[in-house]
């Protein structure tokens, strides 16, 4: 702009491109359509190469109007790989590190922002350094493009393509070095959770009226919009005039948070699998709340914001923000605050990035990714990764506002909303270590009512050796299809076995054996 400031317009158009287009691909209509057709693999390769071209395109323009034109087609890009990555992860990931491996895509987002920030605060004084900027975003996105190429489908989607041979060559290579049984089981749970779904025929969107479905799609919703309306993102678009008041500049500001952040990310990846998602979910809610709530009261106890000055700017700290020229401690000059006050509202704000990095951060793509049978997986996620980018969009437009009307209060709010988080997250169900074919079940038995009224009928040949009386234990044999239950019947030995039912390979209720007078035991 010649040198000269954005107007706030401007600014504010250009920050909020790529959320608005991300919505549009994150649709489930525009989403589940690539993942399904394209595949996995190739919808991230799709969604990077989209992305890379207009980041290439911003790199040479130097309109305003084009760079937010071009920030637009990158966010379809964006909104593509949000839909597309954490469902792909979560399809190739053995159960034991699937946590592990879903929480590293939130490292590489938080390591983005961390090295984003840096790079602004050594070019900060460079002319036309925000093209620099623009510079890496090319070639890591034009490396995933490529990248992608080298990696397999994942084994779930092959077999949903009736392509077994490819699924198998997948998933043997991505648990080379497995046992050959692990490799066996894990293939057969998947190969039975993809026919049982298609003999209940093709997905379709009037399926997520059914009570099941539903159920958990306004659960995958809950979470990503708790997320959101954590107030992180308002913390990150708006938190440098906040530490301005404490005598932070502001991309000091940027570098703290996103190093903190970075930090709690990496300390989550040992945790995510070892505590449980809900666990982690749980003790973050609980914690942003606290510290949002320290927040507020330091800031309302020890620094005046004037709602209007006419102070001049070079009096007061580092802020773009006119509310906070002439901030001050109550009884001090403008600009200046209490050393006390100042390192606490520091301290408490980081303390919340913490606690977010570690909890609301990594989690919800990957407990959304999981949630979802193979079957509407990928609409389910595009429901909730297009709530996601609205939960972006919105806090983004109404912090503003809300910051000028409730001051500090603000934080309050926010608060209050991690404090429900924390609620909701006591009643989900833990996935840890669950394969993903078993966790259906999990929200069968929280519901209260099943994904299909009437799964299809399977037979089993089972042999036992039962004595008089019941029989509750495991079935040789009788492989765990994905947590679906079967009705089992039989008459052995001239005597009546009861109707009863087994999940996951085991019995659920007593067989009861009734033998013939003459005889002692039944087989």
């Amino acid at each position: 702009n010649g040198g000269d400031q954005l107007p706030d317009s401007v600014e504010s158009a250009m920050t909020g491109a790529i959320g608005i287009a991300a919505i549009f691909t994150a649709c489930p209509l525009v989403s589940a359509s690539l993942l399904d057709n394209l595949g996995r693999k190739w919808t991230v390769s799709l969604g990077a190469a989209i992305f890379c071209a207009g980041v290439l395109v911003q790199l040479l323009v130097s309109s305003s109007t084009l760079t937010i034109i071009f920030r637009l087609l990158s966010g379809l890009g964006v909104g593509i790989m949000n839909a597309s990555v954490p469902v792909y992860v979560a399809e190739i990931a053995a159960k034991e590190v699937r946590g592990l491996l879903g929480g590293l895509y939130q490292l590489g987002m938080t390591l983005g922002m961390f090295l984003g920030a840096l790079v602004s605060y050594l070019l900060q004084e460079v002319a036309s350094g925000w093209r620099y900027c623009l510079v890496p975003q090319v070639c890591l996105s034009g490396l995933l493009v490529f990248g992608m190429i080298l990696l397999p489908e994942s084994p779930r989607h092959a077999l949903n393509k009736g392509d077994g041979a490819r699924a198998r060559a997948s998933l043997e290579r991505l648990r080379k070095g497995a046992a050959e049984d692990y490799i066996e089981a894990e293939f057969q749970a998947c190969l039975a959770a993809v026919e049982s779904s298609k003999q209940s025929g093709v997905a379709r969107y009037m399926d997520f009226c059914n009570p099941y479905l539903f159920r958990l799609v306004l659960v995958g919703i809950a979470v990503v919009m708790f997320r959101q309306l954590s107030g992180f993102n308002s913390f990150l678009y708006y938190g440098p005039p906040v530490f301005a008041m404490a005598g932070i500049n502001a991309y000091v500001f940027q570098m703290l948070q996103s190093g903190v952040n970075l930090l709690g990310t990496l300390v989550s990846l040992v945790l995510i699998d070892k505590m449980g998602r809900r666990a982690l979910l749980i003790s973050g809610g609980l914690g942003m709340a606290a510290f949002l709530v320290a927040l507020a009261i330091t800031g309302y106890l020890g620094i005046v914001i004037p709602k209007s000055c006419n102070c001049g700017i070079d009096r007061c700290p580092d802020s773009r923000a006119p509310a906070t020229h002439c901030a001050h401690g109550p009884g001090l000059d403008p600009g200046a605050v209490n050393p006390g006050i100042g390192a606490g509202v520091v301290v408490a704000g980081l303390a919340y990035v913490l606690a977010y990095s570690l909890s609301f951060g990594p989690v919800p793509r990957l407990y959304c990714a999981e949630i979802f049978p193979m079957k509407y997986r990928s609409k389910g996620c595009g429901f909730t990764t297009m709530f996601t980018q609205f939960g972006n969009w919105l806090v983004a437009t109404i912090t503003p506002p809300l910051a000028d009307n409730l001051s500090w209060g603000v934080y309050l709010f926010w608060g209050a909303w991690c404090l429900l988080a924390f609620v909701f997250a006591t009643f989900l169900p833990e996935t840890a270590n669950v394969p993903m074919e078993e966790v259906r079940l999990l929200f069968e038995t929280k519901f209260g009512v099943p994904l299909d009224a009437h799964p299809p009928a399977q037979s089993f040949r089972v042999g036992l050796s039962i004595a008089r009386g019941s029989y509750v234990g495991p079935l040789p044999g009788v492989p765990s299809a994905g947590g679906s239950q079967y009705e089992l019947s039989a008459t052995v030995s001239g005597s009546s076995l009861a109707a009863g039912r087994f999940s996951t390979g085991k019995l659920s209720t007593p067989l009861n054996l009734v033998p013939e007078p003459d005889q002692n035991q039944t087989s």
